[in-house]
C-alpha cells in the first residue's frame, strides 16, 4: 500500500521516495485522476517552456513516468517553498537529478519545479498540475 501525502511537501518527498524505489504505482498515486504534467523542457528558455508538450490523465502519466524511471534517476531536493490557501497549494522546489541517458551515458540535471496541489476529501494531498524546467548543465543558477 502506498503512503499518503499528509501535506503538500509530502507529495514531493514521496515522489523522491517512490522514484528511488522505482515504484511506478506509488508515483502515479501522487497525481489527481485528471492531472496535467507539462513535460520538462531541456532549457530554461521561456520559448522552449511554452512549447513543452503536456501529458494528461493517469494512463498517459503512467507511460511518461515509466520512461522517466528507465533513466534510473536519483534526486536531491535543495529547496522547497509552499504557498497555500485553503485546499490549494503551489509548491516550488529546486531539485538535482542524476540518471542515465539511453545508451548508458551519465545524465545530470537541475530541475526547477512548480506543482499545484489539492487537498482531497480524506485530507490527503495530490498533484493536479506539475511543471518542470530542466537545466542539463546541472545548475539552475
Amino acid at each position: 500500500m502506498n503512503a499518503t501525502a499528509h501535506s503538500p511537501e509530502d507529495c514531493h518527498r514521496l515522489f523522491v521516495t517512490y522514484a528511488q524505489a522505482r515504484d511506478l504505482d506509488g508515483l502515479v498515486s501522487l497525481f489527481d485522476d485528471n492531472a496535467l504534467l507539462v513535460v520538462p523542457s531541456a532549457s530554461l528558455d521561456v520559448a522552449a517552456a511554452k512549447a513543452a508538450p503536456e501529458v494528461r490523465g493517469k494512463e498517459s502519466l503512467r507511460d511518461n513516468l515509466n520512461t522517466f524511471l528507465s533513466r534510473n534517476p536519483t534526486f536531491v531536493i535543495d529547496d522547497t517553498k509552499v504557498h497555500q490557501t485553503g485546499d490549494i497549494a503551489l509548491v516550488s522546489s529546486v531539485w538535482r537529478v542524476e540518471g542515465e541517458r539511453p545508451g548508458g551515458a551519465k545524465l545530470q540535471m537541475a530541475h526547477i519545479n512548480s506543482s499545484v496541489m489539492r487537498r482531497q476529501p480524506d485530507g490527503s494531498w495530490c498533484i493536479v498540475i506539475n511543471w518542470t524546467a530542466v537545466d542539463e548543465r546541472g545548475s539552475c543558477a
